[in-house]
């Protein structure tokens, strides 16, 4: 009897083992913190994670799972005393198994915080002694649920505030949500457009061509964008709505519906319409503005390139200063101040490219600059190169924001050219007066020369006659009558000959009567007379109209020229060349003389030399021709006048 009861007692106990060692191995297999225990709460069986957190097989779980880290401060010590919890309480708050064995049912304990992690943990009776004891870490489920919850909020205040209309829809056009601006666009509450669909909202016409685009979308997964459409509002009035919409997808990755906005435009078309009907005649006007603002609006989506693009092309130098460092540079500047790049300047001081004389009066007007944030007028400064030359330049100094800091541009131009110009012109000017006061004293130079002529010539001939003639008539006067007859010829021809000179200097007869080239062949034949230098004469005996002011003209300068080479060449021959060319009258005179260079004669300058030259070269200018002079030292010169001829 006694070894029959010794067998059975085996068995039961190999029936244990087993069944400790099954779960044992079941245990170990999970991936969370596992223990079995008994009523008591004695561990019977751990696996190697709740192991790691304190379990001891054997011992008790409240005591040391955790290390007592789940009684209450205040339990602590009637736990211990008496292996429970106190009236009203649970020995430990990790699994709260207390109320588990108590009703004998399952027991999940949500959001037990332990070890700087969030757990489940649960209690579930596995027969009347025995029960399965374990905690699964669900840490990153609630920290990715969080951010969900707080991902939904800001979504959801963002369509509480936002002024378009946010809806969803299922894959029929549904609507599964709406937000509260539908209100506003057409006088629903959310609740009521639940279960409508976009076409319900629409008159028919509209709901049947919107039906058919939304199939052909829907059909395709695709999105759509600024869908104009015509809705009902809820009191009868029509709303133009601008649609846009994107899919949206399952947990399985397939499209579910529609998630979009509405704006209204109604105000918009309204507007347009007005426009449309009000400047029917304007409608190309209207097109070309559309056109333009279009422009304008791409424009202002690429407003920072562009604006750093025009920077960099600008030809005027471009620059950013943050107090008085320079962090920004054009090339254009770069160039103007003489560097190579950027690198050259940025990090550095304003004042170093400053001339010194201006640096203190530049200082102030930064610090007045920063102090009253206004730009300041353009101004003449001298700058200094990178090789410390100076440079003229106009500046404009603006202030701006650059990263929410208060910062200074300077945008600024050589005007070297500008002042060379405007030095021209005032040398110019200069050269004009002194030209009108030669006119003035040549004018004075000739009537003293035509006085000087009648009072020694023609005077004393004069003179002579009347006197040959009242010896003449004197009663009982002796003369010789034949003789004094014929003195008195030679004194009157001597003095209408004279005259005729005088007057073909001031103004050759043949010019009116034989005409602009007979006047010229004439001037040459003279310059053998007055200078001794042989000229020829050329023309190619084409009509050439001219106004006669531009004959008298081309005459006096051709008169002048020749005049020139008498005093100055030290020439033994000249020419004069006349010829159309396409239609303009071309008049070359040249000569063999020591020639002269023509670099030297500053026709802007305010020297007295090349007056005539300048003389010339202004005449032509009034009556739309030009000069060209082509001579060197030694080779003699040729100066062509060129001017148009009458159409």
């Amino acid at each position: 009897m006694k070894k029959s009861e010794n067998t059975e007692h085996k068995k039961v106990e190999d029936i244990l083992r087993k069944k400790r060692h099954l779960n044992e191995l079941l245990l170990d297999n999970l991936p969370h913190l596992a223990m079995i225990t008994n009523k008591e709460r004695i561990v019977l069986v751990a696996n190697r994670l709740a192991i790691e957190a304190g379990a001891k097989i054997g011992g008790y779980c409240w005591r040391d799972f955790g290390g007592s880290l789940f009684i209450p401060e205040q339990d602590k010590q009637y736990v211990n005393d008496h292996h429970k919890a106190p009236p009203g309480s649970t020995c430990c708050h990790f699994c709260l198994a207390d109320e588990a064995l108590a009703k004998e049912q399952p027991k999940r304990n949500r959001d037990v915080r332990a070890w700087g992690k969030i757990w489940d943990t649960y209690w579930i009776p596995l027969d009347e002694e025995m029960f399965l004891h374990y905690a699964i870490d669900v840490t990153e489920q609630r920290q990715g649920l969080a951010k969900l919850e707080a991902s939904e909020k800001r979504f959801k205040d963002l369509v509480e505030i936002t002024t378009d209309w946010v809806w969803e829809v299922d894959k029929d056009g549904v609507y599964t949500y709406s937000s509260p601006k539908v209100r506003d666009l057409l006088g629903y509450e959310p609740e009521e457009i639940i279960g409508k669909t976009p076409f319900d909202l629409m008159p028919q016409e509209e709901a049947e061509g919107i039906d058919q685009f939304f199939k052909e979308k829907s059909a395709k997964n695709a999105p759509f964008y600024r869908l104009e459409n015509t809705n009902r509002h809820k009191d009868g009035h029509l709303v133009v709505l601008e649609t846009s919409g994107i899919l949206i997808f399952d947990e399985n990755g397939q499209p579910k519906g529609y998630r979009g906005i509405d704006r209204d435009i109604t105000e918009r078309k309204q507007s347009e319409e007005r426009l449309r009907k009000a400047h029917d005649e304007l409608e190309q006007r209207v097109r070309e503005r559309t056109a333009d603002l279009s422009a304008t609006l791409d424009a202002l989506r690429e407003s920072e390139e562009r604006y750093r693009q025009l920077v960099e092309l600008s030809p005027d130098g471009i620059g950013v200063i943050s107090g008085e460092s320079i962090v920004f540079i054009n090339s254009a500047g770069v160039r103007l101040l003489g560097g190579v790049g950027p690198g050259d300047f940025v990090g550095k001081s304003i004042m170093d490219f400053v001339h010194c004389d201006n640096r203190r009066r530049v200082q102030s007007q930064l610090r007045d600059l920063h102090k009253k944030q206004k730009a300041l007028p353009m101004t003449e400064e001298q700058f200094l190169r990178m090789d410390g030359t100076a440079i003229d330049v106009n500046v404009v100094v603006m202030p701006i924001s650059l990263r929410d800091t208060p910062a200074i541009q300077i945008v600024f131009r050589d005007i070297a050219d500008r002042r060379q110009a405007e030095r021209r012109v005032l040398n110019y000017q200069k050269q004009l007066q002194l030209l009108a006061m030669e006119l003035t004293l040549a004018e004075e130079r000739q009537r003293r020369r035509i006085a000087d002529g009648l009072h020694g010539q023609v005077g004393p001939l004069l003179a002579a006659s009347k006197i040959k003639l009242s010896s003449l008539v004197k009663p009982g006067s002796s003369t010789d009558t034949d003789n004094c007859l014929e003195a008195i010829h030679k004194l009157l021809s001597q003095a209408i000959e004279y005259t005729r000179t005088l007057t073909f200097e001031l103004s050759p007869p043949m010019l009116y009567t034989l005409g602009f080239e007979a006047a010229l062949e004439w001037l040459a034949e003279q310059s053998y007379a007055q200078h001794g230098i042989r000229c020829s004469f050329e023309s190619d005996q084409e009509p050439k109209p001219m106004a006669q002011e531009v004959e008298i003209l081309l005459f006096q300068m051709v008169r002048e020229l020749l005049n020139n080479v008498g005093k100055h060449a030290a020439a033994h021959f000249a020419g004069i060349t006349v010829e159309k060319v396409d239609n303009n009258i071309r008049i070359v005179v040249k000569d063999d003389g020591v020639g002269f260079d023509p670099g030297e004669v500053r026709y802007d300058s305010v020297s007295t030399s090349g007056y005539g030259l300048f003389s010339i070269r202004e005449r032509l200018n009034y009556v739309g021709g030009h000069l060209e002079i082509c001579s060197g030292q030694g080779r003699g010169t040729q100066v062509t006048l060129e001017v148009p001829l009458k159409r």
